[in-house]
């Protein structure tokens, strides 16, 4: 099939089926169950962004929606401005809607921290250092050593040695 016959054909697809037809046909209801009370996740077999969560195309009007959104409207009405679509089940590619709440910007980062999805110390994707790298370099300031040769022993800025010591970065275990 070459390209203009493939394109001829998703065009057919998309003028074939309604909206909502397309949506649920990108929808596979028997995911995984990540938190048994809420039962098995619905995955978004479609589109996705890098960060992991369903992308739609829609027809009126022309544009890209996030998949987990469009099925809550689809199940609950429009979201209402400056709200946001979250997931109770934390799994970016579910678009069951017993598995999604409406909550401000805040609501989301309070349910982010209180599930521990932050991305900090080693977990975060910038890290240079190790938790006991940062617990070595604690020891090594109390001790009273120059920031800027510690630095230099663990190829960081003597900057970020110092907000170590301050407890501005990588916040102590204790």
């Amino acid at each position: 099939m070459g390209l203009r016959e493939g394109a001829y054909a998703a065009r057919i697809y998309r003028t074939q089926f309604t909206q909502d037809e397309r949506f649920w046909s990108k929808v596979k209801k028997d995911g995984p169950t990540l938190r048994p009370e809420l039962g098995p996740c619905w995955i978004w077999w479609g589109g996705t962004m890098s960060t992991g969560y369903g992308q739609f195309r829609t027809r009126q009007p022309r544009k890209h929606v996030l998949a987990h959104r469009y099925s809550w409207d689809l199940a609950n009405g429009p979201i209402p401005d400056g709200m946001q679509v979250c997931h109770q089940c934390d799994n970016p590619s579910c678009v069951n809607p017993a598995h999604l709440f409406l909550g401000s910007n805040q609501d989301n980062v309070t349910d982010m921290v209180a599930k521990d999805r932050v991305q900090r110390g080693m977990r975060h994707h910038k890290a240079k250092l190790t938790d006991d790298q940062v617990e070595q370099i604690r020891v090594r300031l109390v001790r009273g050593e120059r920031q800027r040769l510690i630095a230099a022993d663990y190829g960081v800025t003597q900057s970020c040695v110092s907000m170590i010591g301050t407890g501005e970065s990588r916040k102590p275990r204790y």
